[in-house]
């Protein structure tokens, strides 16, 4: 499960990065980055109408933007929000973990790091592969690109869509719990349902 794209960097503010809307609007002037952060991760950026959300929510969005980030960043929005769809219908199972951050943060640790308290995973074994393929997950590194822009707000509606308070949520992927992109043929999908393939990545259950 592993998509790992950006886009070239476009200059841009911090603030611009975040307020970028598909529907056209963009951020006015910039302000800090954590300041941007707080605005568009709990929906207060002018461009979406302000809800009520808790410290814990904001949290989990954040490993939602970058689970999208890093396997879905090169797929148009109905592509991301569809990689966003496989972890919630994975935190409504009681076969995963009951939250965001832990579905996609999901495989065994390194016991060599967690001895000295570390919590490393062991490379190549997570569930989602963007987490322990060795690279650095650090979202921040992207903020002036295209890329990072969009992500922030599929996780953002994506979010919103799950909580209802965007209407009653649809499955886009029919229930999806597993996907891989189009280019491998892993062992695990002939044990599943194929549901779906949205844009470069198939669909099961």
């Amino acid at each position: 499960m592993k998509s790992r794209y950006v886009m070239a960097a476009l200059p841009i503010a911090a603030a611009a990065a975040f307020g970028y809307m598909s529907m056209g609007s963009a951020a006015t002037n910039p302000i800090t980055l954590e300041e941007t952060h707080r605005k568009i991760i709990d929906g207060t950026n002018s461009n979406w109408i302000a809800e009520p959300i808790t410290e814990e929510e904001i949290k989990q969005r954040w490993c939602l933007a970058e689970a999208i980030f890093f396997e879905a960043g090169n797929q148009h929005m109905t592509g991301k929000l569809a990689v966003a769809d496989v972890i919630f219908n994975r935190v409504k199972s009681s076969k995963y973990p009951n939250t965001v951050c832990k579905v996609v943060h999901q495989g065994p640790l390194n016991r060599w790091w967690l001895a000295r308290g570390v919590e490393h995973p062991i490379k190549w074994k997570c569930q989602f592969s963007y987490f322990c393929d060795g690279k650095s997950d650090d979202l921040n590194k992207f903020v002036n690109t295209i890329t990072y822009s969009n992500v922030i707000e599929s996780a953002i509606f994506a979010h919103r869509l799950n909580k209802g308070t965007l209407g009653k949520h649809v499955s886009f992927t029919d229930g999806a719990t597993h996907y891989h992109s189009t280019s491998v043929n892993p062992y695990w999908n002939s044990s599943l349902e194929r549901t779906v393939q949205i844009q470069d990545h198939i669909f099961y259950k």
